[in-house]
């Protein structure tokens, strides 16, 4: 008896895949409790946790290291022991990113 697999093999995330790989990672996100107490309201979580996930997402996919399936129904990204394996051309956390009043929460 021959069986066939319907499901095509988990491989490297394709970078025409990235936003409904970003989407499935912003959503999957939405109710984790430290995700939430950075970013408690609905609005703010919107408008920051793409942004941070992205830039996570694009340094694992510089060096390989997003992986998915069907081509977007799971995801997994990681930083191999000793580091990403390849630099990003750029600095993807600059200064003023981290210092943008409407990303970050400052206590007065």
């Amino acid at each position: 008896m021959v069986t066939t697999n319907p499901l095509p093999p988990a491989g490297q995330l394709h970078p025409e895949n990235r936003s409904a790989v970003l989407a499935s990672a912003v959503a999957a996100f939405a109710t984790d409790p430290v995700f939430r107490w950075v970013w408690p309201d609905d609005e703010r979580y919107q408008r920051c946790a793409p942004l941070m996930l992205g830039t996570l997402l694009d340094l694992r996919m510089v060096g390989g290291e997003v992986w998915t399936a069907r081509p977007t129904a799971a995801v997994a990204m990681w930083n191999p022991p000793g580091g990403l394996y390849a630099e990003p051309d750029e600095d993807p956390w600059p200064l003023g990113w981290l210092m943008r009043r409407d990303l970050v929460t400052v206590d007065d």
